[in-house]
């Protein structure tokens, strides 16, 4: 994953504030999202959002912490962990990668709801992970 300039700031600025040390980050639709290791979200969000509150205000952005993982389905899985997924697998079609997610409709209706954070999880499942699309079934 190539890291701009900018990037490596604000990996900076959220290593020196939360003491956790940021795997990646990246730039979205006026927010920020970060990657660190899961057992490290907690201390990285801080209590009562105390961390994440202070990089707001710092950046002027939406702060977002999510759990890095080295495969796509298990960042898939982990950074929608109150969503139950029935199957997901990667796919390697025509020298594009997808990820089919199959889901019932409860749990698609909650993932409706998500739709902020899905745009954020496409965009890493990209960069990270060369995946250009999420088929749900």
């Amino acid at each position: 994953m190539k890291i701009s300039n900018q990037e490596i700031l604000y990996i900076n600025a959220f290593n020196s504030i939360t003491k956790v040390t940021a795997k990646g980050c990246m730039e979205s639709n006026g927010s920020i999202i970060f990657l660190v290791n899961e057992m490290d979200i907690g201390k990285a969000i801080g209590k009562k959002a105390f961390n994440i509150k202070k990089i707001e205000q710092k950046t002027g952005k939406r702060i977002e912490v999510l759990p890095f993982s080295l495969n796509a389905s298990d960042f898939f899985t982990k950074s929608l962990k109150d969503i139950k997924f029935d199957e997901i697998t990667e796919k390697n079609e025509n020298g594009k990668k997808s990820l089919n997610v199959s889901l019932d409709a409860e749990n698609k209706s909650k993932l409706k709801k998500k739709l902020f954070k899905m745009k954020g999880i496409k965009e890493i499942l990209k960069k990270q992970f060369g995946i250009e699309n999420i088929r749900m079934r």
